[in-house]
């Protein structure tokens, strides 16, 4: 294995050492800090934070690297290696030997870490866009709040972060210097969407790579991803140092709701897919690193090294799909033929993979009906099991395609059906049979829950039509979690999976889903019927119609009947979705993203027989607010009894349930 030189930059509060390992050649830790201002956390004792950089290289030859798309287009140094830095950061407990040996890496979400809001119920954000929590909580979540319940910290996980993006996603967020690919060029198409992903009034178009100003620049608009694309005229507009489109007189050029495409020759892009290899060999250190390493010590202290009896790499929307493709690029095996991860934990990726190994990727992009519809998110493989298609030809799956296999969770809510075609998963091609899972995967679907549920979560619509569903995740990914660490550790099964069937009439074409009529409230009947695409980014075929897309049966109340129906599905106030419509602004008769909407039972009878709603009312279901309470404990210790939350989201749905004014919900 070919070693860089050493470079380094030393930073406030830095602490570093040269060495070699897994590719990885220097460390700087820019800082230390107590957690939560130093609160012990069980049998774990207190926490501390540290953060740094870490910088390493990647050898083009090397066949672990030969998956990474342009890698060998980077600019190399004379040992024909190329470089990359990033920001990591870990949060430990201060006596690492006292910590439980399990590492836990999350996979940041354009910069920002995820796993405390979901785990520990830390820090909820109070808007409909899960990337309203703040850059600064995101980056150094040291407060009291941010450490939340303290559920992971009680377990005695060791938390990791290592960033993978290159491309600019805002200040304050961890990010990664890769490698460039120059001197490259290639035609590029950047979708943005204002009053969405881009403030209403940021007026201009940020270009993630720089143009040729010598090549024709082209603007586009269109109002739905279905119309063709309209010129907008060159006189409005003007490109600003190859990286910026602004209006030509200041004036007000782009509006919301719609959809605008820059047109552009890119030149010399970073090697996103680069992003893969920093997670492995990062990941590769910290669990086969020792304590002869003066850097490694830096990070754990004088006192030891621990050694990591489970290594789960975990991820929540866009960083599940990494992780998929992760498994899938090899990645899961590091530079010296090892295993990295033993475990991952996939969160509402559907069948998606990342925007990031392809030429001029823009991995902060996610494929829905209304927006980035066009982009190659989709890529066969997408289930795990091999299966023979409906033409009796072998269709090799996901888990043939990687290395060193771990225990994988693919958990996905009602959303990841409709906009994710997550049945794919679990079925086959044409829709007509369920698909077995090989022994060390599991599938779960969490029912009446939206994409970005998550805790805290206030009932605002935002940019849909209907108010957004609250619906939490968060007890059952914390049961999930243990599961998964038990069947790394001793070999305990998780839960079999629980997702709608073909065989059993659960898993359904979507105009028989059985969803009620509700007055006032339309049925959505859309789909994300988005091509999917070849590995050279050719379109192959289509969601819908050469890979049908089934989504869950619904009850009488229009709550999904399969998956895991935690107390709000089971002892229900409302119906809960995984759709919405977009309000005005927006294309009123298109989805809302990937948002689901909450719809409130009527109260009484009488209101029900005025409204003439066909779903009980919430006088007809619960005597009083002690019957309500009692059905959702019921249902509560169901759901411990089949390992799905824990004892103490038990007592947690119990304390919610009283403090709910049933009749006003």
């Amino acid at each position: 294995m070919k070693l860089g030189r050493f470079s380094l930059s030393i930073f406030f509060l830095a602490m570093f050492s040269p060495f070699a390992w897994c590719d990885v050649n220097s460390i700087a830790v820019q800082g230390r800090f107590p957690v939560a201002q130093g609160q012990s956390f069980g049998d774990f004792g207190p926490y501390e934070y540290i953060h740094g950089r870490v910088s390493g290289t990647l050898d083009p030859q090397d066949p672990h690297n030969r998956a990474i798309v342009n890698l060998e287009q980077a600019v190399a140094d004379e040992d024909g290696l190329v470089h990359y830095s990033a920001d990591f950061a870990l949060m430990q407990p201060v006596e690492v030997l006292a910590g439980g040996a399990k590492l836990l890496v999350e996979i940041p979400n354009r910069g920002r870490k995820y796993v405390l809001q979901m785990m520990n119920d830390s820090h909820p954000p109070q808007s409909g866009d899960a990337s309203a929590l703040s850059p600064e909580a995101s980056l150094h979540p040291l407060s009291v709040a941010d450490s939340g319940n303290g559920f992971l910290m009680r377990q005695g996980y060791t938390l990791a972060w290592v960033a993978w993006e290159g491309i600019a996603i805002g200040p304050g967020l961890m990010s990664a210097t890769l490698p460039v690919a120059a001197p490259y060029s290639g035609e590029v198409r950047e979708e943005f969407v204002f009053g969405s992903r881009i403030k209403a009034d940021h007026n201009q178009l940020d270009l993630s790579y720089a143009a040729d100003e010598a090549k024709p620049v082209r603007v586009t608009v269109r109002n739905d991803s279905g119309e063709a694309f309209r010129e907008l005229p060159q006189a409005s507009w003007k490109l600003v140092n190859g990286r910026r489109i602004a209006a030509a007189n200041d004036e007000i050029l782009f509006e919301s709701g719609k959809l605008y495409d820059a047109w552009y020759t890119g030149k010399d892009p970073e090697v996103l897919g680069a992003g893969f290899a920093v997670v492995r060999d990062f990941v590769s250190l910290l669990r086969y690193s020792n304590k002869t390493s003066t850097a490694i010590s830096d990070l754990y202290g004088s006192a030891a090294t621990p050694v990591y009896h489970s290594v789960t790499g975990i991820g929540f929307s866009q960083p599940a799909r990494f992780l998929r493709e992760f498994y899938e690029l090899g990645m899961n095996e590091d530079t010296e033929k090892r295993q990295v991860f033993d475990g991952l934990f996939i969160y509402t990726a559907g069948i998606g993979k990342s925007l990031a190994n392809i030429p001029f990727g823009t991995p902060f992009r996610s494929n829905a009906r209304f927006q980035d519809h066009e982009y190659p998110e989709f890529r066969p493989p997408f289930r795990y099991a091999d299966i023979i298609d409906a033409k009796g030809m072998p269709e090799p799956g996901l888990l043939s395609a990687g290395k060193k296999p771990p225990f994988i969770m693919e958990v996905n809510t009602s959303s990841e059906y409709r906009n994710k075609a997550a049945s794919i998963l679990h079925t086959d091609s044409v829709g007509v049979r369920d698909i077995s899972s090989p022994n060390n995967v599991r599938h779960y679907a969490l029912a009446g829950i939206q994409h970005n549920g998550r805790p805290g979560m206030k009932i605002k619509r935002g940019n849909c039509r209907y108010p957004q569903n609250p619906n939490n995740p968060s007890p059952v990914l914390r049961a999930l979690l243990v599961a998964m660490n038990e069947w790394v550790v001793v070999g305990t099964k998780p839960p079999v999976s629980q997702v709608g069937r073909i065989d059993n009439g659960t898993l359904v074409e979507l105009s028989k889903d059985g969803f009620p009529v509700i007055p006032g409230i339309e049925k959505s009947l859309l789909l994300n019927t988005s091509a999917v695409y070849g590995p050279a980014g050719d379109v192959v075929a289509a969601l819908g119609t050469d890979y049908r897309i089934l989504v869950p049966l619904t009850d009488q109340d229009g709550n999904d009947v399969p998956g895991i129906r935690t107390p709000d599905i089971a002892v229900p106030l409302a119906t809960h979705t995984g759709w919405n419509f977009y309000a005005p602004p927006f294309p009123t008769n298109e989805a809302c993203h990937m948002y689901g909407a909450i719809i409130p039972f009527p109260g009484t009878l009488s209101q029900r027989e005025n409204d003439g709603d066909p779903r009980l009312s919430v006088e007809e279901r619960y005597d009083d607010q002690d019957h309500y309470v009692s059905m959702v404990k019921k249902a509560a210790l169901e759901l411990r009894e089949n390992r799905f939350i824990l004892d103490e989201d038990v007592l947690r749905y119990e304390q919610i349930a009283k403090q709910k004014d049933i009749y006003a919900e």
